[in-house]
């Protein structure tokens, strides 16, 4: 006897093959990829989370298409989720070419903002957020620090909790940024001895972000390395279940967050 086979469940944690199935955009110029639950992928719970967005900030690979699998994975699970290009590295969809720039800091803060400004309006009553999660990797970590030291984004809406993996090491202090925080802050990092954050930087990150006295997570993988909770390249058990596991981490804090709190 034959049994139908499914397509794999949101909380199921790994990136399918195929392509992005959201929508690439540019504003001004700057690329932007966002993924609407229902409308661009099926959505295992997109009326539970219809007033929710999720900001995604990749990591140093920027726009490409891990994250943009991954993006579509968090709006399967119910997220609209939209990617911003604040890096300045971008690939779109069959057509459009590689885009490579230059960002300042100041840029990349701007372009952070103008996403969240299109979360929050929406292109229409249905997808207009009140409420926004932020998930950040590698580079995209020290903006989401600043964005949770923020009591609230524009116009009332608020920020809920914030979800990162694998931080890069900033000399400009992003560690003390973890002690400024003001909402709840969930981390995975890797345990391997030749990731960029190693045990002392985390036991530093610790210590800031034990300083404010709201609810934090961080969570060890070992035998995986930088970048585990993006890349789709998973060959052993470990990055397996690390990749799944990070994932289902980001989720459960998020809905902790929003619906049981």
């Amino acid at each position: 006897m034959s049994y139908p086979t499914r397509d794999p469940h949101p909380y199921d944690g790994l990136q399918r093959e195929g392509k992005p199935k959201g929508k690439y955009t540019e504003d001004g110029g700057i690329p932007r990829y966002s993924v609407v639950p229902g409308a661009h992928i099926e959505s295992f719970d997109r009326i539970r989370y219809a007033k929710i967005g999720l900001l995604f900030l990749s990591d140093k690979m920027g726009m490409c298409h891990d994250s943009m699998m991954l993006a579509d994975q968090f709006a399967a699970a119910g997220l609209q989720t939209v990617i911003c290009d604040y890096v300045g590295v971008a690939e779109g969809p069959t057509g459009y070419k590689r885009k490579t720039a230059q960002r300042t800091e100041a840029a990349a803060q701007k372009i952070i903002d103008d996403a969240i400004k299109y979360l929050i309006g929406g292109q229409n009553r249905a997808t207009k957020k009140n409420r926004i999660v932020l998930a950040g990797y590698g580079c995209g970590v020290h903006h989401i620090l600043r964005l949770l030291a923020r009591p609230d984004v524009p116009n009332g809406h608020a920020f809920v909790a914030g979800f990162v993996a694998s931080p890069d090491v900033d000399p400009s202090g992003s560690v003390l940024g973890y002690g400024t925080i003001l909402k709840p802050l969930s981390l995975a990092f890797s345990d391997d001895l030749n990731t960029v954050t190693n045990a002392d930087e985390r036991e530093r990150i610790r210590v800031a972000v034990q300083t404010w006295s709201g609810p934090y997570q961080i969570n060890f993988y070992s035998h995986v390395r930088d970048g585990f909770a993006v890349r789709r390249a998973v060959v052993s058990k470990a990055e397996v279940f690390a990749k799944r596991q990070a994932f289902v981490q980001a989720l459960q804090w998020f809905d902790f967050h929003l619906f049981d709190n």
